[in-house]
């Protein structure tokens, strides 16, 4: 799934505005739902923060989200931020990403980004590179009990306070409370000259090579094959 962009999507429950993954009830019990790629798409303004919902005790595993935009909502209920892994989830996959104000000003959500619900023993999440900006009253990041989550080269940003986080996470190389200075003008979302997310980055050229269109920035602009990378999803 690439190169959409996805406004307003309603959602009356905790089961994503936009995208659900899930695993189909008559599927054989051995099979499972795997290797989906979410990349270079625009989620802006969902009726709820969960734009992608993983799982729901079904197995989902290898998903890849990477180089997208999710930008603010309407929620003032819900604590599942704009990626939702749930009980069946496994190998999840997030690399350059912005998450942007994913939720109404003021809202009472507790949750910016990523909340993890209920993971199993099996579920392994990996966010590397992406920026999170949340509001007031919001965790950054949230795991409930099981599985594990490894965060590498990520900015958190509350403009109100500190950023805080729910669960066990092990953060490596973390910028905390540092404001990413992004150019918010019409959905572009650059970075500003002097922001701390220039040359912040892992450098996953030999991931991303992998991957369709990983290679390349939410604009198609080549990531570089040696150095650090940018944060989120759009180069300098």
């Amino acid at each position: 799934m690439k190169w959409n962009e996805i406004s307003a999507p309603y959602s009356n429950e905790d089961h994503g505005g936009a995208i659900f993954l899930s695993r189909s009830s008559d599927t054989p019990s051995a099979a499972y739902t795997h290797h989906i790629y979410i990349h270079h798409n625009y989620f802006h303004d969902g009726s709820q923060g969960d734009f992608i919902y993983i799982g729901d005790g079904s197995r989902v595993d290898d998903v890849y989200i990477y180089n997208n935009i999710f930008n603010s909502g309407s929620s003032d209920a819900g604590t599942s931020g704009a990626i939702f892994p749930q009980t069946g989830s496994q190998n999840q996959y997030v690399y350059n990403n912005l998450f942007y104000k994913v939720a109404a000003p003021g809202a009472s959500v507790s949750n910016a980004c990523v909340y993890a619900s209920a993971p199993n023993s099996s579920t392994q999440i990996r966010t590397t590179n992406n920026i999170c900006y949340g509001l007031p009253n919001q965790t950054m990041y949230t795991k409930e009990s099981g599985g594990s989550w490894t965060s590498t080269n990520e900015l958190f940003y509350n403009p109100s306070g500190s950023a805080t986080f729910g669960g066990t996470i092990t953060r490596n190389n973390a910028l905390l409370n540092l404001d990413p200075q992004l150019v918010v003008d019409g959905g572009s979302f650059s970075l500003q000259s002097s922001s701390p997310a220039r040359a912040a980055g892992a450098n996953l050229f030999s991931t991303m090579n992998t991957l369709p269109w990983g290679a390349f920035d939410y604009e198609g602009k080549p990531y570089p094959a040696t150095g650090a990378w940018d944060l989120g999803p759009v180069q300098f």
